[in-house]
């Protein structure tokens, strides 16, 4: 009797410690984590699978067997949301992620955006005295495990000839909180280099340069100087060190963006995009990162992605003559009008002996003239000092595209008549034509809303124009 009451004792303790064994397991597996005796194994190894995560936890390199936990879906169903920091006349907007499948993880990949986000107070005094800084953000890739985002946006320094426009960017990996860099998951060399020196890159659809532009600021420098800037990229963290590079990265469905310094008149910055099938020979593919990568269609279309951005695959500008006329190459672009499809924006300054005045037409892809914009609101001073910029975006939110004009002027009378001075211009696509309303532009001028292209937006915004 004994005996047979010691075994059923001894068969039951093997039953209860069985199951809770089962149960320690399954909730480790609930939180991330698989627990074995007094090891704690972090699940690390993710398999990208139609919007599925499968993770399995590592296994300490003197295991004996091979072992692995049960596969775990993770939900991809997270939402962005937007918040501000604000400091004196400093305004930077950055994204935050919510319901997302882990709460901690989530806290660490928000710390990392803002941290981010702010970083760009790097580039001025830490007092921020005479700054207005105005940044905001735009996502490109909103992934299961990648998280791409642009920030751009104006300063203003007290005393400073002008104001100035920036761009940063910002790739999380959202199963780290770690920051994606150019040089991660890219070996940096001189094919590279060539893809970008031969123009084999194509433009965002809302860019407001050429090709040239990017080619002749590329060609400033030698290789070894550019291949040194390309590693360093992505560092906004390294302004005012020997290590600065102002060279920022971001994806886009089927796309590398790469982000470069270029002139005021032109922007301060540039963007172009490098389709990512054509960089498969520079890619890490031992990279740490590089299963983060590769969630990222190879082509445009390939893939679901409703934050991916449009690109504008130009083909040749064609040629364009008329009497008086000289076209601005660097300054004419190939955009999609909603009423004129695909046509070429050219700029022009047509000369009256020592004058001259700025034009403006679009032109299908033979050259032939499509419309001529009307006459240009800063025309009537004396003469056009220098163009400064264009840009194609919606500044009465009808859906259609504008386009914004600045151009610096000299009225050629009186002590300060060789002093240039800042002019913008808005004309609104309506049904098949451009509207210039002179009204708008004298407020947009009179109060000084005409140094950048953001100066202009943001105080077409406020008026809540039609």
């Amino acid at each position: 009797m004994k005996k047979s009451s010691v075994l059923l004792l001894l068969i039951m303790f093997i039953i209860t410690s069985a199951a809770c064994s089962i149960n320690n397991k399954a909730a480790g597996r609930e939180s991330g984590q698989e627990t074995t005796g007094s090891i704690t194994l972090q699940t690390s190894k993710s398999q990208i699978t139609n919007n599925t995560v499968t993770e399995a936890a590592d296994i300490p390199s003197d295991s004996k067997t091979e072992t692995k936990s049960s596969p775990k879906t993770v939900s991809t169903a997270y939402e962005i949301t937007g918040e501000s920091h604000t400091e004196k006349n400093v305004k930077i907007n950055y994204p935050q992620i919510k319901n997302f499948h882990d709460s901690q993880l989530q806290k660490d990949i928000n710390e990392a955006i803002k941290s981010e986000a702010l970083k760009v107070l790097n580039y001025f005094d830490s007092n921020l005295n005479g700054l207005t800084l105005e940044i905001d953000y735009d996502i490109t890739w909103k992934g299961t495990n990648l998280l791409s985002i642009q920030f751009s946006g104006f300063a203003n320094v007290e005393g400073a000839a002008h104001p100035s426009n920036y761009f940063y960017t910002a790739n999380i990996n959202l199963i780290n909180c770690k920051k994606i860099r150019l040089d991660d998951y890219l070996v940096i060399d001189k094919n590279f280099l060539d893809k970008i020196s031969n123009g084999e890159f194509i433009l965002p659809e809302a860019s407001i340069i050429n090709k040239d532009i990017i080619i002749d600021q590329m060609n400033i420098f030698n290789d070894e100087e550019k291949i040194l800037s390309f590693k360093n990229a992505d560092s906004i963290e390294n302004v005012g060190t020997k290590s600065q590079s102002d060279i920022f990265s971001f994806f886009t469905e089927g796309y590398l963006g790469i982000s470069i310094v270029v002139g005021h008149a032109a922007g301060d910055h540039a963007e172009f995009l490098v389709k990512l099938k054509d960089m498969e020979s520079n890619f890490k593919t031992q990279a740490e990162v590089w299963e983060v990568i590769t969630e990222i269609p190879r082509e445009q279309g390939a893939g679901a992605n409703a934050n991916s951005k449009p690109v504008n695959d130009e083909p040749k500008m064609p040629e364009f003559v008329k009497d008086g006329l000289k076209v601005l190459k660097d300054q004419s672009f190939y955009v999609e009008f909603e009423s004129f499809g695909k046509v070429w924006f050219i700029t022009s300054e047509l000369s009256d002996g020592a004058l001259y005045k700025l034009c403006f037409y679009l032109l299908d892809e033979k050259g032939n003239i499509l419309y001529t914009l009307p006459e240009f609101y800063g025309n009537q001073w004396s003469t056009v000092e220098e163009f400064k910029a264009v840009a194609f975006k919606d500044a009465d939110n009808d859906g259609l595209k504008d386009v914004i004009i600045i151009a610096d002027y000299i009225t050629g009378i009186g002590p300060t008549g060789a002093e240039p001075f800042s002019v913008a211009g808005v004309y609104l696509q309506k049904d098949k034509e451009f509207i210039s309303n002179p009204d708008l532009d004298e407020q947009i001028n009179k109060k000084g809303q005409n140094e950048t292209i953001d100066m202009v937006m943001k105080f077409l915004k406020s008026l809540e124009i039609q």
